[in-house]
């Protein structure tokens, strides 16, 4: 990825981003894999620390307890002002 010079309010601007190979290992990538947790009324979930959208669960018809295992990126979660894991790839 490139940026735009410094960031505002710790945010940046890409300017240009190139897609990686699918298995490059990299610190803002892990796999993940255990039980899902849904959390209602709200229908988003969690397997351990990584966060799964509701758009995923509701989508891929997925259940609480159900086993799953994926991939996760970094993320920074404006509500919390912290960093955390959400799945981009789920099997």
């Amino acid at each position: 990825m490139r940026f735009s010079g410094k960031g505002d309010k710790g945010y940046f601007k890409i300017l240009t981003a190139e897609k990686a190979e699918p298995n490059i290992a990299h610190e803002a990538i892990k796999r993940f894999e255990g039980t899902l947790k849904i959390i209602e009324p709200h229908l988003f979930g969690f397997v351990d620390d990584v966060f799964i959208e509701s758009k995923l669960i509701k989508q891929l018809s997925f259940a609480d307890g159900q086993a799953l295992s994926g991939k996760a990126i970094l993320s920074f979660n404006k509500k919390k002002s912290e960093w955390g894991w959400k799945a981009f790839l789920l099997y």
